[in-house]
């Protein structure tokens, strides 16, 4: 698992922390993104400048951002965000130049930067990519139109979910792809998953009315989570973490007084990375309680946290990936001076 904790980038191996150090200057490092080789991709900030304004977050700057892949690090180009990175260190993700705008891209070390667009004719909106799989196929979704598309041999197609799903939707994403180019994502609270030129849609467990995918592995595992409605009165939805294999659905049973819980990631492995709330030991269940989060892996259906977050604006687990030696995801620290970074100006 890769994030940060205290302000430094660190990755859990075999649940010991290693740390990643910071650059001189910089005050905080984050992981974004790892491989199963371990490529990783992330960010630093350092103090801003008196009068700064672009990328301001909490006092401090943005960055660009590095790729650690064969033992080296490597800088980014200027207003490139990674989100996601496979095992030959190809890094996809949005790049911002004055000639394209905001379009996403590929970075791989020492050749150009790949713009996914067909050219100046290109008829598709821009292409926001969601993750690369290891033969450098991106899955992503169109600009403004909720489409599902993926990069593959230069090409961008969109996933026609609506000819091959029963119903009219028009909200559909692309989340992940495995490297058999199985894509997952969702259509309107729906999971689905496009394989072989058709579209299966998931079951949901029993009283579910929502459920999103969120990873899929290379045997065609799936997990994410399904909305329930609560059976106790005066209580809202409650989440549960989901299994989908060979077309069933199964829910991750969480620890003893653990509830709303999601599951973000799984690996060849059958290893599944999550998170759930749960109320500290001895406290009541009602409203006043207040709960924590526990971050979790699932092995064998059997549940093992992994570290804990407590109280409201305590840090948050946000996980992209894991790998049969390591377990990937991002530590993130909500609060309100955070804003994403804008667009750089156009000249």
């Amino acid at each position: 698992m890769v994030g940060s904790a205290g302000g430094t980038a660190v990755i859990l191996r075999g649940h010991s922390v290693e740390w990643i150090g910071t650059r001189a200057g910089a005050d905080r490092s984050e992981v974004h993104a790892a491989s199963a080789s371990g490529a990783l991709t992330g960010m630093l900030t350092e103090p801003a400048a008196a009068g700064a304004v672009p990328g301001v977050i909490q006092d401090s700057r943005w960055l660009p951002y590095d790729v650690l892949a064969d033992g080296a690090v490597h800088r980014l180009p200027e207003h490139f965000i990674p989100v996601g990175v496979n095992d030959a260190g190809q890094v996809a993700g949005l790049w911002w130049n004055e000639r394209e705008g905001t379009r996403g891209a590929i970075w791989q070390a020492g050749k150009p930067v790949v713009v996914m667009q067909l050219g100046p004719d290109d008829p598709y909106p821009p292409f926001f990519p969601t993750a690369i799989n290891n033969l450098g196929e991106v899955v992503g979704s169109l600009e403004h139109s909720s489409l599902a598309a993926v990069w593959s041999g230069g090409r961008l197609r969109e996933l026609n979910f609506e000819a091959q799903v029963e119903g009219s939707g028009i909200h559909r994403r692309g989340v992940s792809m495995n490297d058999r180019g199985e894509v997952i994502g969702s259509r309107n609270g729906r999971p689905v998953v496009w394989t072989q030129n058709r579209v299966v849609e998931l079951p949901l467990p029993p009283g579910a009315t929502w459920g999103q995918a969120r990873a899929i592995n290379n045997l065609g595992q799936v997990v994410g989570s399904a909305t329930v409605e609560e059976r106790v009165p005066d209580r809202g939805p409650v989440m549960q973490a989901v299994l989908w294999e060979n077309g069933a659905v199964r829910v991750l049973r969480p620890p003893r007084r653990a509830f709303d819980c999601t599951a973000h990631a799984i690996n060849d492995a059958g290893a599944v990375l999550g998170a759930c709330r749960m109320h500290p030991p001895g406290a009541p269940d009602g409203e006043d309680a207040v709960p924590f989060e526990v971050f979790l892996v699932w092995e064998n259906g059997v549940a093992r946290p992994l570290c804990t977050a407590f109280g409201p604006g305590s840090p948050n687990l946000d996980p992209r990936a894991c790998d049969p030696a390591s377990y990937a995801g991002t530590l993130r620290e909500p609060g309100p001076g955070m804003t994403p970074v804008p667009d750089p100006p156009r000249r």
